[in-house]
């Protein structure tokens, strides 16, 4: 059976087309059309040669008209075999054209896929872009197999369903810049904003839980309160190589988070509202020890308090210089050890305990300075035991 079918589509076919079935129908018509006048002629007049010229003009006329009519069938067979033809390189292009385009988001797509796997690399595999082909429908909603876009404008208009996410990741990295730059603090907002960005990202932190570490929803972020930076950095690192990837240009503020002291005291305020469950919902932050809470609540209470009109001359050089101290503590790992002993510890608590400190707070607050005295005695004695 194959093989008639094979025999069959030789006799009806020119190279690899197969001829139309119209076409088909034509040429048989005008075989059959010319077979049946002739056999009408020669029925009618007889096969004997005649010797008559109007015989031979008759039977010229015929052949003319029989002839003609086959060249217009003929005409017409070839016009549809030429239509098919161009059907079929259309096809045939278009087929090529889709391939060429899968090739072209195949390549896309693993190219996207290699410089997410080199941050990881370059940033000692402390974090994993989850994900990553979610992230790459994410950033390119348009593109298919059929269809690759490589450039992505950013100055579309977002539309949660139909833009590019890259679109609001830009948007979020302009209002960090804003708030933190512009604006002079870290607070709620930042946070959050730097929250969604990772998770913008499929960004998943593989450390070992450290102090000030950012939690959200119970997964722990890249982000850490005492180290905003790093966070930012790394969050940089990917949003910036996706951004040159996608034709637009890198981020050029390195350091987007400079630490001011204004910028400091936002933070840490903010830190120390989240650990006693004030921050907003979802956001847990990674405790310390108990002297290092000890340390960000004074230097909180200090920076909130310390704002009597009189703390001049010695008292101000005094009080700033236990704050500097303090952020210290809190922000430095190196120093954070040093004043776990129970010296760096006396040293502290006999600042605080000082005139020069104490006169730069009103009476009411002298409690609570008290108070904080007495927790460093405790805590200096029970570091000596």
């Amino acid at each position: 059976m194959e093989k008639k079918k094979k025999q069959y589509r030789s006799k009806w076919s020119i190279g690899n087309l197969e001829v139309p079935v119209l076409a088909k129908v034509l040429i048989l018509c005008s075989l059959i059309a010319s077979f049946f006048i002739m056999a009408i002629y020669v029925i009618n007049v007889g096969t004997k040669v005649s010797s008559s010229s109007e015989n031979w003009g008759d039977f010229g006329a015929l052949l003319s008209g029989t002839f003609g009519m086959l060249a217009s069938f003929s005409a017409v067979a070839t016009l549809l075999i030429v239509i098919q033809q161009l059907k079929s390189q259309d096809e045939i292009t278009k087929k090529q054209i889709e391939s060429i385009e899968f090739d072209r988001y195949d390549r896309h797509r693993r190219i996207f896929f290699e410089r997410l796997e080199g941050i990881e690399v370059n940033l000692n595999n402390e974090i994993t872009i989850t994900q990553k082909e979610e992230l790459y429908q994410k950033i390119y909603p348009d593109n298919s197999p059929l269809s690759c876009n490589v450039k992505i404008e950013l100055s579309e208009n977002y539309d949660k369903i139909k833009s590019s996410q890259l679109i609001r990741v830009k948007k979020i990295y302009d209002e960090i810049r804003d708030t933190a730059i512009n604006k002079g603090k870290i607070d709620e907002k930042v946070l959050l904003m730097m929250i969604e960005l990772n998770s913008s990202m499929n960004i998943k932190d593989n450390r070992n839980s450290q102090i000030g570490d950012v939690y959200f929803l119970g997964e722990k972020t890249p982000i850490n309160v005492y180290d905003i930076q790093d966070g930012y950095d790394k969050i940089n690192a990917v949003g910036n190589s996706i951004l040159a990837y996608s034709g637009n240009e890198k981020l050029t503020l390195e350091h987007l988070l400079l630490y001011t002291a204004d910028i400091t005291d936002s933070l840490l305020t903010y830190a120390n509202k989240i650990k006693k469950g004030y921050g907003a919902t979802g956001i847990k932050l990674h405790k310390g020890s108990n002297l290092f809470e000890l340390y960000e609540d004074l230097y909180v209470f200090i920076v909130t308090n310390a704002k009597n009109p009189t703390n001049t001359g010695e008292s101000k050089r005094s009080i700033e210089e236990l704050i500097r101290q303090l952020r210290r503590i809190i922000m430095d790992k190196e120093v954070r050890e040093e004043y776990y002993t129970p010296a760096k510890i006396k040293s502290i608590r006999e600042q605080l305990c000082g005139d020069d400190i104490r006169n730069c707070f009103e009476e009411k607050e002298l409690v609570s300075l008290t108070t904080f005295c007495q927790k460093l005695a405790m805590t200096e004695s029970t570091t000596l035991l």
